[in-house]
């Protein structure tokens, strides 16, 4: 009877070695499981913002393609891009220095008049730069380009997102409703559309 008492009692005061090295194995593998797959939800997750800004992007060039405009002599036109050429965000720090995080953005960041004609603005932090770019004024043939920069995973690759469109012999919009990731512009990484 003395044996079973001693037996229960070593028993109740705690845990043997091997259970607490089984116990430190399996949170091990949880953890080397877990952490990559909550890296790769964040990171889809802030990509989910160029996607969102590309596709606003995209509406508003459509919009002011289609609008009506007036200029100061009272005459009107419509079917024209906002810029022929190129218009960029200003004042937003260098990707390299980021390190993956996101930024306030300057006041005066989408000021230029190309951004503003698209009533296009981003006021919270964001972690991509966004430009965008016209072959001419919105002819037939014409094309338009906006794209995203960033480097989430601080591999100081830069990743690109993008959206086209193009003017139509009819004078009609058309083109991408997707942004695709690239390592340049015009440079899929993969044929998946994301």
């Amino acid at each position: 009877m003395l044996g079973m008492h001693s037996l229960m009692r070593r028993k109740i005061a705690g845990f043997t070695l091997i259970e607490l090295m089984i116990t430190v194995a399996i949170i091990g593998v949880l953890a080397a499981v877990a952490v990559p797959a909550f890296i790769k939800y964040l990171r889809r997750a802030r990509e989910s913002e160029s996607k969102e800004n590309l596709a606003k992007i995209y509406k508003n060039l459509k919009d002011y393609y289609y609008r009506v405009h007036v200029k100061s002599d009272h005459t009107s036109f419509s079917n024209k891009f906002p810029v022929s050429g190129v218009c960029d965000q200003q004042n937003f720090p260098n990707l390299a220095l980021r390190h993956g995080t996101n930024y306030v953005v300057a006041p005066d960041a989408f000021a230029k008049t190309c951004w503003v004609r698209m009533h296009f603005t981003i006021t919270e932090p964001i972690y991509y730069d966004y430009h965008y770019a016209t072959s001419g004024w919105g002819q037939s043939g014409d094309n338009a380009w906006a794209w995203a920069v960033g480097d989430l995973d601080v591999d100081t690759i830069p990743a690109y997102w993008y959206v086209n469109a193009s003017i139509l012999p009819r004078g009609e919009f058309a083109g991408g409703k997707m942004a695709t990731k690239a390592t340049g512009i015009n440079q899929p990484m993969d044929d998946k559309v994301f």
